[in-house]
């Protein structure tokens, strides 16, 4: 969803979403507004974003909610969403990837108010 400058949804019987013509949901206002609302993710960051380290603890926040087959994988989502090079490991706790994920940001940045999100 971030990564991609082009984005298209489609509704479980394959038809685009909202039956929108548009070529680019991520461009369209209204889906626009919904995935800012589904993911807590603001306007700048859905249609400018780029991986790094910069507002770390906004970042932290998107994926605190978000839900995943297995609950480490919320944690290495982060892993290319703040431009970091980890291993995943896995049958890893999501405990200990975490512990991993910001060890790596205070390291790499210095930053302890990571521990505070």
């Amino acid at each position: 969803l971030l990564a991609f400058e082009t984005v298209l949804f489609y509704l479980r019987d394959w038809y685009p979403n909202a039956n929108n013509a548009s070529l680019n949901h991520k461009s369209d206002d209204a889906v626009h507004k919904g995935l800012q609302i589904a993911t807590g993710i603001g306007e700048n960051h859905l249609r400018n974003f780029r991986p790094g380290m910069d507002d770390t603890r906004l970042r932290l926040t998107w994926a605190s909610t978000r839900l995943t087959a297995e609950p480490q994988d919320t944690v290495y989502s982060l892993f290319g969403v703040l431009d970091l090079h980890l291993p995943v490991l896995y049958g890893e706790s999501a405990e200990k990837a975490l512990g991993r994920l910001l060890a790596e940001i205070i390291s790499q940045s210095g930053d302890v108010s990571v521990l505070d999100w």
